[in-house]
C-alpha cells in the first residue's frame, strides 16, 4: 500500500521566532482542511524556537534545522523537501484563520489556470489589534497592474502550484534581488498563469521588530525600484524611455531622481502607454484598469507637488532669513 501524499505542503521557516511561534503552528494544525504536511525549517535560531517545535507530537510536522542561510535559501530547501502539489506559506509570527486552506484550495480547484493565490490580511502590531488591514486587488488584471509598481500579495497568505514554482527556479538567491524575495518571485510567476487574492481576511499579519536574517549591499527600497523598473519595461518593451520609467517608479515610491524632474505630462504619457498595453492584454477589464491607473497617477502627482512645494517653501525660508540678516546688519 502506497504512502499517502498530502495535497498541501506548508512551509514555515523560523529564525528566533519563539515569541509567536506557538500561535503560528497552532493556526496551521487547526485548519479545517486536514490534508497537509507542515515543513518547519529552523534557520539557525539561537532562542527557544527548536524546543518549541520539538514539543509538538503531530505526524504532519516535519522538522529540519541548519546553519543560518537566510529566508530565500531556507524556502528553496523547503520547496525541495515538499511532496504536495500546492505550496502554502506561513510566517513564524502570523496566524492563519481556520478556513484559509479550504477556501484557497476551492479556488485553485475551480481555476486550474491560477498559479498563485493570496488572501487579505488583518494587521496586528505585535499582540495588539490595529483596526488596519491589507486588502490587495483580487482580479488578475488589477493584480498585474499593481505588480508593476508594488507587491500585491501578503507573503504569509499565499498558495502556489509547486510545478510552476520549480519551473521558474524558486526564490532568487541573488543578494541584489532579495529581499524582497517574494515580490521578485511573483514578478516571474505572473508570466506563467493568472494570479488572485481572495477578498477575505484569512490571515493575521503581525508587525514585529525582527525578521528572518539576511544581508545585502542595497537597501530594500533600492531593490524594490530595480524590480519595479524591470516589470514596467517588460510590459512596455526594451526600447521604451528608461529615464521616464525610472522617474515614474521612483515617484510612486516617494523617491526623487537627481537631475530628472518628471513633468505631469511625462506621468500621463507613461500611464497612457501602460493603459494601452494592459487593455490589450485584458480587454474585459478596461474600466477597472483605468480606475487603478488613476490611483497610481494620484500617488505620483501627490509626491511631485509635495516635493515641489517643499522646495518652494525651503527657498522662501532662505530668502526670509537673508532678508532678516540684511535688516539686522543695517541697524
Amino acid at each position: 500500500m502506497s504512502e499517502h501524499v498530502p495535497a498541501i505542503s506548508v512551509l514555515l521557516p523560523i529564525y528566533n521566532g519563539a515569541s509567536y511561534l506557538v500561535e503560528a503552528i497552532d493556526s496551521v494544525l487547526e485548519q479545517s482542511w486536514k490534508d497537509f504536511e507542515l515543513i518547519i525549517i529552523n534557520d539557525g535560531s539561537t532562542d527557544d524556537s527548536a524546543a518549541i517545535v520539538r514539543g509538538y507530537d503531530d505526524p504532519r510536522i516535519r522538522y529540519y534545522e541548519h546553519e543560518n542561510i537566510g529566508l530565500a535559501a531556507t524556502l528553496n530547501r523547503g520547496i525541495g523537501l515538499a511532496v504536495g502539489e500546492i505550496i502554502a506559506r506561513q510566517d513564524q509570527d502570523d496566524i492563519s484563520m481556520p478556513e484559509r486552506f479550504a477556501h484557497q484550495m476551492a479556488y485553485l480547484t475551480a481555476h486550474p489556470d491560477c498559479v498563485l493565490i493570496g488572501t487579505w490580511a488583518e494587521i496586528w502590531k505585535e499582540g495588539s489589534v490595529t483596526g488596519r488591514s491589507l486588502r490587495h486587488p483580487t482580479e488578475n488584471a488589477l493584480i498585474n497592474l499593481e505588480l508593476l509598481f508594488d507587491n500585491p500579495f501578503v507573503h504569509s497568505s499565499v498558495m502556489i502550484r509547486k510545478k510552476i514554482l520549480q519551473e521558474v527556479g524558486g526564490y532568487s538567491l541573488d543578494p541584489l534581488r532579495q529581499p524582497p524575495e517574494d515580490y521578485e518571485l511573483w514578478s516571474r510567476m505572473a508570466h506563467r498563469g493568472t494570479l488572485a487574492n481572495l477578498p477575505e481576511l484569512l490571515v493575521i499579519y503581525r508587525e514585529v521588530g525582527g525578521s528572518m536574517s539576511r544581508s545585502t549591499t542595497l537597501s530594500f527600497l533600492e531593490r524594490m525600484l530595480i524590480i519595479s523598473q524591470e516589470n514596467v519595461r517588460s510590459l512596455l518593451g526594451s526600447e521604451y524611455d528608461s529615464a521616464r520609467i525610472r522617474s515614474a517608479v521612483s515617484f510612486y515610491h516617494g523617491v526623487d531622481v537627481p537631475g530628472r524632474r518628471l513633468s505631469t505630462k511625462d506621468i500621463m504619457v507613461l500611464l497612457r502607454d501602460l493603459e494601452f498595453s494592459l487593455s490589450a492584454k485584458y480587454p474585459d477589464d478596461r474600466v477597472r484598469l483605468r480606475a487603478g491607473l488613476k490611483r497610481i497617477f494620484n500617488i505620483m502627482l501627490h509626491f511631485r507637488y509635495t516635493r515641489f512645494m517643499n522646495e518652494k517653501l525651503a527657498r522662501f525660508l532662505v530668502l526670509c532669513r537673508s532678508f532678516f540678516l540684511y535688516c539686522k546688519k543695517g541697524q
